[in-house]
């Protein structure tokens, strides 16, 4: 399991993570993903300094971690708004589905 790899206190990056694992990167995260509901507390830095995965070590850590779920959500939405304003700017095809 990719937790037991992981600690609280040093993030560990993707790559290392598949160095360790021999899994490749969607491997990685759809690991991740399974082991998150599970109901384990991976939290993932995207801090420059210290990127990558680590176990959250208290409330705190998990609290920050969902902030920043949280903006990388708002952030995709308004992404997606403007890409669903553009559909009907854009030529149709006929095969459309």
């Amino acid at each position: 399991m990719i937790h037991e790899h992981l600690e609280t206190v040093r993030p560990i990056t993707a790559k290392e993570l598949c160095k360790i694992t021999g899994k490749n990167r969607r491997e990685l995260g759809k690991e991740i993903r399974k082991e998150r509901k599970m109901g384990i507390p991976i939290c993932a830095s995207t801090d420059p300094t210290r990127p990558g995965f680590f176990i959250a070590g208290d409330q705190c850590d998990m609290r920050i971690y969902v902030r920043s779920l949280r903006s990388r959500i708002k952030e995709l939405t308004e992404i997606m708004m403007f890409c669903e304003r553009m559909i009907d700017k854009l030529p149709r095809v006929s095969n459309e589905q």
